[in-house]
């Protein structure tokens, strides 16, 4: 009865003179505001008698629109061979299937690994639904449908998203898969599986296992996603360079609230593309998580006024935190600029140049908190003393002994 009343009131196109109603049969738009408005003029709010009934007003469309005929216009606009007349996508009697499919990566060292938090979309021409992909790549896309779908996989979250470095217009990384009658199963390769990793990192940081560390930027009205740019094509290595540093694999630009990352993947490991992501977020987590002094200033300025071995030494020992957690490895080309600070604190470096055998156990956040709780080298130092007694906690070391692997990297 309640069908009945909606296609009484006011049915979909078919029922109007060529000229009359030209625009609006091309106007997905305009199907949607008929359905709404029916919906809204009806007694009793139809909505509610719908959602009751277990019918969207997506099914009630389709169903009006095979008995107008309009369905086979929706064919053509898919490109269908003349005269075939498919069923539709949608029944009121419940017909169609549930679709899904797993998406997964290769990664040369880890092997074949899910890819986890994607937003996966599926439909067709102006009508969507949304899942994301769980721990395992696994998804399952809302509603029944009898025929074919297109899917698409957006590398896109709340708190972050991945652009095409290679775009003139910033575009977002996704990848189709179109007209599937069934489960959309894939591994990406090449190309893809980079994006796939650079995801990952991001996602963890943000989303998964993060070992107790402070979440990077989030997401509000006046603080947009962050944009990572993903440089993938090795012919076009010089995108990066227009927009990075040179002799650099990634860079975390900031100005005011405007803020990006640039991630050149090409000729280099996964799990070092993966650390790289790492490091360049974790520059992101201290820019908006650090302690700010001076309100009379932007942070971006504050920031900025730290010296760079001070941020590149946090971002390094973070990264390497990640990345030996993952696979097993660490990037251990210290310098006086990328210092082995946070390692020699842990203990975890025996070939260390500056490692003090009474020194170690510190943990991974508690040493977050005193770069993030300071703004230089000493003040980090004197923090980490009053905070961290030696003996509680797993932390042991002498005053002489800490203030002797400072002065080893040349940090006071």
């Amino acid at each position: 009865e309640v069908i009945k009343e909606l296609f009484l009131v006011e049915p979909l196109d078919g029922d109007c003179e060529d000229d009359e109603c030209v625009e609006e049969a091309d106007s997905a738009a305009t199907e949607r505001a008929l359905l709404k408005k029916t919906a809204r003029n009806s007694s009793g709010s139809m909505l509610e008698k719908l959602a009751d009934m277990g019918i969207s007003l997506h099914e009630v469309q389709w169903e009006s629109m095979s008995m107008t005929g309009n369905i086979g216009n929706n064919a053509t606009s898919r490109n269908r061979e003349t005269g075939e007349f498919p069923k539709a996508a949608w029944s009121i009697l419940g017909g169609g299937k549930k679709h899904g499919g797993i998406l997964k990566f290769k990664d040369d060292i880890l092997g074949i690994q899910p890819l986890e938090g994607v937003r996966v979309t599926g439909g067709y021409s102006y009508y969507w639904r949304e899942a994301h992909t769980n721990a395992e790549g696994k998804f399952s896309i809302p509603e029944k449908w009898s025929f074919n779908i297109d899917y698409e996989a957006n590398f896109d979250a709340e708190n972050f998203l991945l652009e095409d470095g290679h775009s003139d217009f910033g575009e977002d990384l996704e990848i189709e898969k179109n007209n599937m009658s069934g489960d959309w199963k894939e591994t990406f390769t090449g190309y893809r599986a980079k994006w796939c990793i650079v995801w990952t990192a991001a996602y963890q940081y943000w989303y998964g296992n993060n070992f107790g560390l402070k979440r990077p930027r989030q997401n509000t009205a006046t603080n947009w996603s962050l944009d990572i740019e993903v440089y993938y094509d090795e012919y076009k290595t010089d995108d990066y360079y227009a927009e990075n540093n040179e002799n650099t694999q990634g860079e975390h630009s900031f100005w005011l609230s405007a803020e990006d990352i640039g991630i050149l993947a090409v000729g280099i490991s996964p799990w070092v593309l993966y650390s790289t992501t790492i490091h360049e977020i974790a520059h992101s987590s201290h820019y908006w998580n650090m302690k700010t002094t001076n309100p009379l200033i932007p942070q971006s300025a504050e920031f900025g006024s730290l010296d760079s071995n001070y941020t590149d030494t946090y971002a390094r020992g973070i990264e390497n935190y990640f990345s030996n957690e993952k696979y097993k490895k660490r990037r251990r080309d210290y310098n006086f600029q990328y210092t082995g600070l946070v390692e020699d604190l842990m203990g975890t470096y025996e070939d260390s140049p500056c490692k003090q055998k009474d020194v170690y156990g510190f943990s991974i956040t508690s040493i977050e908190a005193a770069f993030f709780q300071n703004k230089t080298f000493s003040g980090m130092k004197s923090y980490l003393k009053k905070n961290n007694p030696s003996g509680k906690d797993g932390v042991h070391y002498t005053s002489s002994a800490l203030d002797k692997i400072f002065k080893c990297w040349g940090i006071k």
